[in-house]
């Protein structure tokens, strides 16, 4: 049965000042169509805010994870002076017994970075240079092109996390003549 299929009473009182029953039926379309109207904004309204949700959402669990690494990177920065001078003082007590301290206690540092996502760049001997990860503090003379811009010696590691280099490998590098 459609709308234009209802049947109106024409003896049943109005009860509210209508005087035609065609007119209360047009008023009663008129409601019907207002409340489907309303309806409609609604229901695009609540999909709009639950959109906007999922992708707050989102965005909180990808910048939440960004604040992590930045976090993180920000206290490696700060440790660096410490752990460089355990790595000074390591090659400075070779053969002697605190070198197994020193060792002990870098190993430790270096578990304790490695579990929150933090990676050591350590170039070795004839690894190509790589300008995103290295920072070259010297250059050395070579007449063979297979050294030719090639890492000489590591003379300080660096780090990472992720795909964030936070302090870039020095090193020395090979130059052809």
């Amino acid at each position: 049965m459609s709308d234009d299929d209802i049947v109106v009473d024409t003896e049943a009182d109005l009860g509210d000042g209508e005087t035609t029953p065609e007119a209360k039926l047009k008023k009663l379309r008129t409601e019907r169509d207002e409340a489907r109207k309303h309806a409609t904004e609604h229901l695009a309204g609540w999909q709009r805010a639950k959109a906007d949700y999922i992708n707050l959402e989102r965005r909180m669990r990808e910048s939440g994870g960004e604040v992590k690494r930045i976090t993180i990177a920000a206290l490696v920065l700060d440790i660096l002076q410490a752990y460089d001078s355990l790595q000074l003082a390591m090659a400075h007590a070779a053969g002697t017994p605190s070198e197994v301290g020193i060792r002990a206690t870098l190993k430790q540092l270096d578990d304790a970075l490695l579990a929150h996502g933090v990676k050591k760049i350590e170039p070795k001997k004839g690894d190509t240079f790589d300008p995103h990860t290295h920072e070259p503090m010297q250059t050395v003379a070579t007449d063979s092109k297979e050294e030719d811009n090639t890492v000489d010696t590591t003379l300080q590691i660096g780090f990472s996390i992720d795909d964030m280099v936070i302090r870039p490998a020095r090193v020395s590098i090979y130059h052809l003549n």
